[in-house]
């Protein structure tokens, strides 16, 4: 449904602690997972970018810093993450 409703991405479905239901999701969708506001650090993504929990990237600036959010946004692109 969110494919014939032009739905872009679904964004935090689970809590921010849970890889392994987000990537579950992420396998049954053609819609992407978009994950990043709720972290304070690239460390705490890797399990996300490892389990290909996303398919969007979407930092909270305000909250990790420009830096950090630099270092997500690497991570990011290193795993083929939009």
């Amino acid at each position: 449904a969110c494919q014939e409703r032009g739905v872009l991405w679904i964004e935090s479905p689970f809590p921010p602690e849970d890889p392994g239901a987000h990537a579950a999701l992420a396998a049954q969708l053609q819609t992407p997972v978009s994950l990043g506001a709720s972290y304070r650090t690239h460390f705490e993504l890797l399990p996300f970018f490892h389990a290909s929990a996303m398919g969007v990237l979407s930092p909270g600036a305000s909250e990790s810093g420009i830096t950090e959010s630099l270092l997500m946004i690497a991570d990011a692109v290193e795993q083929g993450v939009e």
